[in-house]
């Protein structure tokens, strides 16, 4: 099947937005992967899940979870200091939670968080037990 204009069934109209982005990895993850032992990568995987369940919600965090890298981003309101300081604040307590959780497991990350203008398309996430 062509795909053409007229026959996509989604259609998308991107906006750009102001959002605070975190970009965190997983330091030697392939080492993990390729042990035999899984406890670590399914604390990661918990971990995240439940840190962001808890919490990413209720601030408005989105996030992708992908492999050893996740994502986090907060829209934000440039014209409102406040707000944004809030928001800046926020993210940076639950990178702070992801990441103290994971070092107590010996599993370290690392990143950063820049801002910019981000369009993201928002999936409901689904995670495979």
């Amino acid at each position: 099947m062509e795909i053409t204009e007229q026959n996509i069934s989604h259609k998308i109209l991107v906006s750009y937005t102001n959002h605070l982005i975190a970009f965190l990895d997983v330091l030697g993850f392939s080492n993990l992967v390729f042990d035999t032992n899984v406890n670590k990568i399914n604390f990661y995987y918990s971990i995240v899940k439940t840190i962001l369940e808890t919490f990413g919600d209720e601030v408005g965090i989105k996030s992708i979870l992908v492999s050893d890298s996740t994502i986090l981003a907060i829209e934000i309101n440039k014209e409102d200091l406040s707000a944004t300081t809030n928001a800046i604040r926020r993210l940076a307590l639950i990178v702070g939670e992801i990441q103290g959780h994971l070092a107590k497991r010996g599993i370290l990350i690392r990143g950063a968080i820049s801002s910019g203008l981000l369009y993201i398309h928002c999936c409901p996430v689904h995670f495979i037990s």
